[in-house]
C-alpha cells in the first residue's frame, strides 16, 4: 500500500497555511512472524479517491519505467546527454 503524505507549515501569526512537502511511503502489512501478509482491496467511494487511485498507478507505471531506462547494464549515456545542455553540468568523461 503507498501512503501520500502532505506537509503544510502555518504561519502562527497570521495563520496562513501553505504546502511546504509531499511525500509517498510504502506499506507493507507483516503477521505475527514477520511474512507479508495480503489486506482487504480499497473501497473507492468518490471521484477523488478515484483519481488519487489511478494518479498511484500511473506513478507506479512511470517509477518501474525509471528503473527500466536507468539501469546500469543497460543505460546508454548518448541517448540523454543532450538533456544535460540545459542544465548547470559540465560533461568531463574519463577516457579510459
Amino acid at each position: 500500500m503507498v501512503i501520500g503524505i502532505r506537509v503544510e507549515s502555518e504561519n502562527i501569526k497570521t495563520g496562513i497555511t501553505k504546502h511546504c512537502n509531499s511525500s509517498y511511503f510504502t506499506m507493507v502489512a507483516k503477521d505475527d512472524t514477520g511474512n507479508s501478509v495480503s489486506v482487504p482491496g480499497l473501497i473507492l467511494n468518490s471521484e477523488q479517491s478515484i483519481r488519487r487511485f489511478t494518479r498511484s498507478i500511473r506513478r507506479q507505471k512511470q517509477t518501474q519505467q525509471r528503473k527500466e531506462s536507468f539501469n546500469i547494464s543497460e543505460f546508454k549515456f548518448e541517448k540523454y546527454i543532450q538533456q544535460i545542455e540545459n542544465q548547470n553540468a559540465i560533461v568531463k568523461l574519463d577516457k579510459h
